[in-house]
């Protein structure tokens, strides 16, 4: 379907970003574009919230988006689900629709790997649903000891609190849809992760992280809630 083909499209951009020129070597934020600021439009229709943003446009049950506001402000542990269709697969067309916090951690250095098109979609979904601000990119984030797990980044919500946010792909590129197995491994690993990069982390209070899941299709989906019984 057409979100199935706008993910593919932007996960070879992925990893043909993977490629590009380290941060330092790029121009400096001062001389980048200006970010697209423009405010996202929210309709609720059809038990559904739609948030209409310059960058994509993002679909979440009504129930999701309850649980998902409540989890800003309680001590829940929640499973939500929200659909993201990118406008246009050019990523290059994208960076600059998207805000500040997005193409900051688009911009910035990682820590490695070919996810930064991931992680910034990631921060820009937060941005229009949880009204999220980015306090803290990959390797601003401090830990002891150094080695192990880490999280992606830090946000702060409207009421204050950090959370951190760990983010991965739960398909492979152009193979098979992904198994109950792979799902199970996949979370088991990245949920391990986040409890370690949050006992470890010395410059943030991670009291709480999301783990941003991105899927290729329905399918992939239900693998994954297969998993959380």
């Amino acid at each position: 379907d057409d979100r199935s083909m706008a993910i593919r499209r932007l996960a070879t951009a992925e990893k043909q970003d993977a490629t590009r020129e380290p941060a330092s070597a790029r121009e400096p934020a001062s001389a980048r574009e200006p970010a697209v600021t423009s405010a996202a439009a929210s309709l609720d229709a059809f038990g559904c919230t739609f948030i209409l943003a310059p960058a994509m446009s993002v679909r979440i049950s009504a129930e999701d988006a309850l649980l998902l506001s409540a989890f800003a402000v309680a001590d829940l542990s929640i499973l939500v689900e929200s659909e993201c269709q990118v406008r246009g697969g050019d990523w290059q067309a994208v960076v600059p629709k998207l805000g500040p916090d997005a193409r900051r951690v688009h911009a910035e250095e990682n820590a490695g790997g070919a996810s930064v098109i991931s992680e910034a979609l990631s921060m820009e979904v937060l941005c229009r649903l949880l009204g999220a601000r980015l306090v803290c990119t990959e390797l601003e984030l401090r830990y002891f000891p150094a080695a192990g797990p880490i999280t992606d980044y830090a946000i702060a919500l409207r009421g204050g609190d950090v959370l951190g946010v760990s983010v991965t792909r739960a398909f492979s590129f152009g193979e098979a849809a992904l198994s109950v197995p792979h799902a199970a491994a996949l979370l088991s690993k990245k949920l391990a992760g986040i409890l370690h990069s949050s006992r470890t982390c010395f410059n943030q209070n991670l009291s709480k992280q999301i783990l941003h899941v991105w899927c290729d299709g329905a399918a992939d989906v239900a693998a994954l809630h297969s998993t959380s019984g």
